[in-house]
């Protein structure tokens, strides 16, 4: 997969082969163009293997010296390890040696993958300001970062920007459609993937997002579609998988939906989804001890909220009052009804089993 960093590659190819011509092949600096820039189009792309690179790149500083190009080639390959303060640590060293708008870019997306947003954005100005010569690129990303920090408005005009500068470019309209998800605006999601699609017919998170909003605006049938789609083009989607699964319960094929639920567990042990909704729904299919194994693996996931918490008790309130376990559900609806950060919905589904059992908040 392409990562649209362009830091010169074929120069520092050029430069050694020109300096040392029969030895190209066993030059490091060569070796490290053949990783990264294997087509010769200055376009860099992630090595078959980030160890190798980074080894290339550490010989070809040693060999050459470091240079602004070099310490930006390197920056990449620490950011695709994971090594983000090396990363920064180097693509500073090249701002301290060449204040162009790349080397600008190529620091704010170290900072944009560590999570440093505000720091990102900060970079991405600059960049623009100093004619970094894909501004479109520079734009969506920026919009990336100002979304990560729910700027919503300031990312919706950095993509409008992305867009009018070129209007052929997917990924700002896939980062429409990301803004959009995230601030729940379903319709306007739902436009902008179907517009995303319509210019890549082949990316599966596309489908799903879709398949989410059509969930949320509760269009089952147009949801199981995009699942289907998703599926299709990647057989191992568990995105796909629940997605397929929830639209098939609320269009009341139970069992095939449970079956889509398990199928994306399989693929994804972790995936919080999956299990919140069989934690959910295994109670509905009669199988309410299933339910309450689903919730504690639900909640025993990284990243679980209080919103989860209490949307998972009031689940295991249902499962408990199935299961004849009249103190038990009561404990769990009033658990949830405890929780501050209830979702309105968790609030009722507890309120309304708390009234069905006999009992008041």
């Amino acid at each position: 997969m392409r990562n649209g960093f362009v830091f010169g590659a074929v120069a520092i190819v050029a430069t050694v082969a020109m300096a040392a011509p029969a030895a190209a092949q066993a030059n490091p600096c060569t070796e490290l163009g053949q990783y990264i820039d294997p087509d010769g189009d200055d376009n860099w792309t992630a090595p078959p293997s980030n160890a190798a690179a980074l080894d290339a790149a550490n010989r070809c500083i040693a060999a050459q010296g470091g240079t602004a190009n070099l310490y930006g080639a390197r920056a990449f390959i620490h950011r695709l390890m994971g090594n983000y303060s090396l990363a920064e640590a180097d693509a500073t060293r090249r701002i301290e040696m060449d204040r162009s708008g790349s080397a600008y870019r190529n620091r704010a997306i170290v900072r944009q993958s560590a999570g440093r947003h505000e720091e990102a954005v900060a970079d991405f100005r600059e960049s623009l300001r100093r004619g970094y010569d894909r501004p479109a690129w520079v734009h969506r990303e920026m919009a990336s970062s100002l979304r990560q920090l729910r700027r919503y408005s300031e990312a919706l005009a950095a993509i409008e920007i992305s867009a009018s500068l070129d209007p052929a470019y997917e990924w700002a309209v896939y980062e429409r459609g990301l803004i959009f998800s995230d601030q729940e605006r379903w319709d306007e999601a739902i436009g902008a993937w179907t517009r995303y699609i319509a210019l890549n017919r082949s990316n599966v998170d596309a489908y799903n997002y879709r398949a989410l909003a059509f969930v949320r605006l509760e269009r089952w049938n147009d949801a199981l579609t995009d699942a289907d789609q998703a599926i299709q083009l990647n057989p191992r989607s568990a995105s796909g998988f629940n997605n397929r699964g929830f639209a098939l319960h609320n269009l009341g094929r139970y069992s095939e939906s449970i079956s889509a639920f398990r199928r994306s567990i399989q693929l994804d042990p972790d995936g919080a989804a999956a299990w919140d909704n069989l934690c959910g729904y295994l109670t509905d299919v009669n199988d309410p001890a299933g339910a309450l194994v689903a919730c504690d693996r639900r909640e025993s996931l990284p990243g679980v909220t209080d919103e989860d918490r209490a949307r998972i008790s009031s689940r295991r309130g249902l499962a408990y009052e199935a299961l004849g376990d009249v103190p038990g559900a009561v404990q769990a609806f009033r658990t949830a009804l405890s929780s501050p950060d209830a979702h309105p919905r968790t609030r009722e589904r507890a309120e309304a089993g708390l009234l069905r059992l006999g009992y008041r908040k």
